[in-house]
Parts: structure tokens; sequence; C-alpha cells
């Protein structure tokens, strides 16, 4: 995950001081990229997909869910899930050092390596997360 680090912003250190009140009355925190976040598409080879699973990618998606579960207790996976709609693409966000060790996570998801869909990795730049926490609900 992206690490906090206010100790390495150099504007927080050189007169970053009302930055910093403010960041403390609106409760953010300044931080710096430790790690690297990357987006996972899985495209679905047809239309409804999610309707009209076989039993075989059903199976993969059984699988899918354990290896999100491991992402998840391994403390990178950042959200994940489909789009709904026609066209079910699902996405995913992680952290990971860098381009090599993103490529080593996904090798492992069995829908995209059993051929049930592409995948497709890039980088990206969050621009802003969150910070909710799990008590909290989502809409």
């Amino acid at each position: 995950m992206t690490a906090f680090a206010e100790e390495d912003d150099p504007q927080a250190q050189d007169g970053g001081e009302d930055r910093r009140a403010m960041a403390q009355q609106l409760s953010l925190r300044t931080y710096t990229r430790q790690m690297a976040e990357w987006i996972f598409f899985m495209h679905p080879p047809r239309d409804n997909f999610i309707a009209t699973m076989t039993a075989d990618e059903r199976s993969a998606f059984a699988a899918h869910r354990d290896w999100l579960a491991r992402l998840d207790t391994a403390g990178v996976l950042l959200v994940a899930g489909p789009t709904l709609g026609t066209v079910n693409t699902g996405v995913g966000i992680f952290t990971a050092d860098d381009e090599a060790s993103a490529r080593r996570i996904i090798a492992d998801e069995p829908v995209t390596s059993g051929g049930f869909m592409r995948g497709d990795l890039r980088p990206i730049q969050l621009g802003y997360l969150n910070p909710r926490t799990e008590s909290e609900p989502v809409i």
C-alpha cells in the first residue's frame, strides 16, 4: 500500500507548517509514494458475460475469488469488481514495487491465465484515495 511518510515530504520539512495545519483540519495526511499502483482490466470474450458463464468459467471465477482474498490478506489489493451492464469488464487496483512484481502478481490470476478473459495491466496514478475504514458503508 502507499505508505504515509510526512517526514519524507520536503514541503512539510521546509516551511510547510501552514500546509500541515490545513491538512490536520481536513483530516488529511501528506504522503510520498513508496510503491506503485497498478490497474488490471479483465476483458470478457462476449457481452453479458456474467449472466452467460459456463461451468468452467464459474469454476475459474471461484479460484479468482481465492486469488483476490490472497491479495487482500497480503495487503496489496485496493479495490476489485466487475463493471455492470452489457460489458462486464473486471477491474482491480493493487500495489506492487514495479512492473515485474505486478506481472508476477497477475500471472497467478486464474481467469486470464486460463484463457477465459483477456488481461490488460497498466500503471495508474491514484489522484485521490478515500481513507474510508472497513466499518464505513460503501454506497
